[in-house]
């Protein structure tokens, strides 16, 4: 009888241990996984709804407000690097901002967001304001609205 040398049976099984891992650095390459790492930098999209149902107020302040402060609290915590967007969806849809690494810069367009309403029938304009907006009515610039959407809708 033959004897089989050790040696041949270590080899063939070294043999299927690097085809096997063959295989998967293959998939892998194929897949393009994406890792990601705790606590590292998000982008983050931010949809906010400015129809009229917004203005409706709970409390003390309105479902708009309660949700400007939520994307707020979302920007404050998230890591320094992350990247924001911020998408205004009411009569019309409009991108208030477009990845914007930029913190501060994101808080304040947050801030200034209203959902100051532009109504047109034939050449006449209106802009409704709600009312618990109306005392900061005077510093939105109401002429500069009409005047944006005369410019969008010529």
């Amino acid at each position: 009888l033959k004897r089989r040398n050790p040696l041949n049976k270590l080899t063939g099984i070294i043999g299927l241990i690097l085809q096997l891992l063959m295989v998967a650095v293959i998939s892998l390459a194929i897949a393009h996984p994406m890792i990601t790492l705790p606590g590292s930098a998000n982008e983050y999209c931010f949809i906010l709804d400015a129809s009229g149902s917004m203005n409706m107020v709970s409390g003390e302040k309105s479902r708009f407000d309660s949700g400007k402060e939520e994307i707020l609290s979302v920007i404050n915590s998230a890591t320094d690097g992350s990247v924001y967007s911020l998408v205004l969806v009411g009569e019309n849809t409009d991108v208030v901002f477009e990845k914007t690494e930029n913190k501060e810069q994101a808080r304040i367009l947050i801030s200034a967001v209203s959902t100051i309403c532009v109504v047109t029938k034939g050449n006449a304009v209106a802009v409704l304001i709600p009312a618990h907006n109306a005392k900061n009515a005077v510093s939105q610039n109401v002429s500069g609205v009409i005047a944006s959407y005369h410019q969008q809708n010529l």
